[in-house]
């Protein structure tokens, strides 16, 4: 009998319908497009098209760009209220706030209508459509719950004062703001400013920038040059002479507002001398483990299957301890989802080096004592430069945004480490 070889092909036989083990299910903030609700992303549609800007955005087109084809994604908000706007002449006030399951799950534009001095409606969109009529709370505290998508969302406050009909109470609940630092000026090769103009920032950024303002050529207002990086110079803007009247937009959504002023900086030469450097960075907005456990209970909801999980951001930038209890919070969401039968795992990111809270015994001490039962919890921690395919820059991110499109490109059986299936994408 004649030797047979055998050659066995680590992808297998290729007769298996496709598997959803390597979908992703991509979770994080953004600008706008529907909460807590599963959208599907074909190789066709942008991301920016569905959710505006974000973090969310950024990590979809890195999928995107790795040639992900079936991409699920869904925005999580975690808002805080406005100010009440009361129109009417009656004394009681009415103040809306979280409820017993976190912050508002999406950016409510709530109206509460008085009907009479013993009822009331609400809307949560603007007064597009009403609850049926309710009884104003007559007893202390006073509070009235709202269920939004079975998530007891936000409660309505009545003070003891009086309520008049067609009185109305008005109050928006907005994403929570991110963090502008304070801007430092420096001269060439880090010596003393030479200017005396001064830049301010102001805005409510969507990322962690550290942004770098350079002037390539001498002047006042309307007449300096300057080039911006927002990821500490691995790439710059084109040239950009200074407006006359002072203001420059900057980050994924314009979103932050640069003031040149000729005057007020720490040097004593011209405006703005060629070689100084202004310097600053922000924070993006962050969310609660309550938001992340009330979304989550509602995407589980929806039928369709995915393998994995990719949550966008942390709960609080720059430290350990927040990410162990955002690892504790997908565990046991992802126990949940496999006592549904559903047989999925979570990846979250550590928080950034530049916060000097990202090293290996701060890591260390945040999990050596923490039990992850569900075994379904990657935690990235090591940041690197990774390429953003929206803005064309190179921010710094936690691995994490190069491993969820690596994973969603690895056939099911074939280990993600693998070094023979190719290096990470945007390093």
């Amino acid at each position: 009998m004649s030797r047979l070889n055998f050659t066995i092909q680590k992808n297998g036989l290729g007769i298996q319908a496709p598997s959803v083990s390597r979908i992703p299910l991509v979770v994080g903030l953004a600008t706008s497009g529907p909460t807590c609700a599963i959208q599907a992303l074909g190789s066709g549609t942008s991301p920016s098209s569905v959710f505006g800007a974000g973090k969310l955005v950024d990590q979809l087109a890195l999928y995107q760009a790795a040639g992900v084809s079936t991409l699920y994604a869904a925005r999580i908000f975690s808002g805080t209220w406005g100010s009440v706007t009361h129109t009417g002449t009656g004394t009681g006030t009415v103040a809306p706030g979280n409820g017993g399951g976190g912050g508002p799950l999406a950016p409510y534009s709530l109206i509460v209508k008085i009907l009479s001095t013993t009822t009331f409606q609400y809307s949560l969109d603007g007064g597009n459509t009403y609850s049926a009529v309710e009884a104003i709370p007559t007893g202390a505290p006073y509070t009235f719950q709202i269920t939004d998508q079975g998530i007891q969302d936000l409660t309505l406050t009545f003070s003891a004062g009086t309520y008049v009909a067609n009185d109305s109470y008005a109050a928006t609940a907005s994403q929570v703001a991110g963090t502008i630092g304070a801007v430092t000026q420096s001269g060439t090769n880090d010596g003393p400013p030479q200017g005396a103009g001064r830049i301010t920032a102001a805005g409510s950024p969507l990322d962690e920038y550290e942004v770098v303002v350079q002037v390539l050529t001498t002047g006042a207002l309307g007449a300096a040059v300057v080039q911006i990086s927002t990821d500490a110079g691995n790439s710059f803007s084109p040239a950009t002479t200074v407006p006359s009247g002072g203001t420059l937009q900057i980050g994924d959504n314009n979103e932050i507002t640069l003031t040149f002023a000729n005057t007020g900086g720490a040097g004593v030469g011209t405006a703005f001398q060629q070689g100084d450097v202004y310097s600053f960075t922000t924070t993006g907005p962050t969310y609660a483990l309550s938001d992340v456990q009330n979304c989550y209970t509602i995407l589980f909801r929806d039928n369709r299957e995915w393998g994995f999980t990719d949550l966008i951001g942390s709960p609080v930038v720059g430290d350990w301890s927040h990410t162990a209890g955002l690892a504790a919070t997908m565990d046991t969401l992802m126990l949940t989802y496999q006592g549904n039968l559903h047989f999925a795992f979570a990846v979250i990111g550590g928080p950034p080096d530049t916060t000097q809270n990202s090293t290996d015994a701060a890591a260390i001490a945040a999990f050596q004592s923490l039990s992850l039962p569900s075994l379904r919890v990657v935690v990235c921690a090591g940041d690197a430069y990774i390429s953003d395919p929206e803005s064309g820059s190179y921010p710094q991110r936690n691995c994490r945004w190069a491993f969820g499109p690596v994973a969603s490109m690895t056939p099911a059986g074939v280990d993600i480490g693998w070094v023979g299936g190719g290096g990470a994408l945007g390093g």
